[in-house]
């Protein structure tokens, strides 16, 4: 009794020791590599240890330090791009500009759009920006209106120089209730000053003050002619066929001979050129002729 019992203690203390080895090249592991799961967990016997699979897929050594992930998962590729965020200060895709801010009158809008005339607007480089494309009183270039009037006083050679008749212009412009009076200038030279030197020279049509157009712009209005005379003073009146101080040839430079009463400080017998308020040729700048500076005569008023 004593021998059975002793063979059967070492036939269990053998059944122990049996272990199934892990062939690292067999099916089992390329099963598993290609994606398949074992429903069995494969343990291998290496240095003595026992390693074992566990249900997620991977495989420990326990003691060794070694470990061996196996994965019988892929996850798919997720999209992080995120949608376009204007006002974000990068330029993405459906953005033609991206600055930033919140002002709509810089180099980019709100919309993330570049400025452009019509757009409502005022962006740079534009005057007005009414959101149409009609000469309005803001044309189709985003410049605005200028008034231009014959002033409703006459007066004397002598305006005090140029910057007399720039004071007068702008008088005339204040009674009338112009804003911006302090921006009308006079149609007259001297021999250091003229309106092709010292005006702005406007993209934007030159109107009466009742919306009469008497040119497109600036290049219209120094081609020669006008589309309409300068026949209105600045309060509505029509002042027709009236004498108007200027030395000045319809392009805007002094006149060649130079008739300017002594730099319009006289008003004596010497001559002034002027010209004549009911032209639309040539001779509404320059009449073709003078009047001596003791004669009253009006000033055309442009504004700037």
């Amino acid at each position: 009794m004593f021998l059975v019992g002793c063979q059967a203690e070492a036939a269990s203390q053998e059944a122990l020791e049996i272990t199934v080895t892990w062939d690292s090249e067999s099916e089992s592991m390329s099963e598993v590599g290609s994606g398949s799961e074992s429903e069995t967990e494969p343990t291998s016997m290496t240095g003595g240890e026992t390693t074992t699979g566990g249900p997620d897929g991977t495989m420990s050594e326990s003691e060794s330090g070694t470990t061996t992930a196996m994965s019988s998962t892929t996850s798919d590729p997720t999209n992080t791009s995120e949608p376009a965020d204007c006002g974000d200060g990068q330029v993405q895709v459906g953005e033609q500009c991206d600055d930033g801010n919140d002002e709509n009158s810089d180099e980019c809008t709100n919309a993330c759009l570049l400025p452009m005339c019509g757009d409502g607007f005022v962006g740079p480089n534009e005057e007005c920006d009414d959101g149409n494309q009609k000469d309005d009183g803001c044309n189709t270039a985003c410049a605005r209106d200028r008034v231009v009037f014959v002033s409703s006083e006459a007066y004397f050679g002598d305006l005090s120089g140029i910057d007399g008749a720039i004071n007068r212009c702008r008088e005339r412009a204040l009674e009338a209730g112009f804003e911006n009076a302090i921006d009308f200038r006079p149609w007259i030279s001297g021999s250091e000053y003229s309106p092709s030197t010292h005006f702005f020279k406007s993209e934007g049509r030159y109107v009466l003050v009742d919306g009469t157009k008497v040119a497109d712009n600036w290049n219209d209005l120094v081609d020669g002619g006008l589309e309409a005379p300068i026949d209105m003073d600045e309060s509505g009146q029509l002042l027709d066929g009236v004498s108007v101080w200027t030395n000045t040839v319809p392009w805007g430079e002094q006149h060649p001979d130079m008739a300017h009463c002594s730099e319009w400080t006289s008003d004596d017998l010497e001559p002034g050129q002027f010209g004549k308020s009911n032209y639309t040729d040539e001779r509404w700048s320059a009449f073709g002729d003078t009047i001596p500076c003791a004669l009253p005569a009006h000033l055309y008023c442009f504004e700037q």
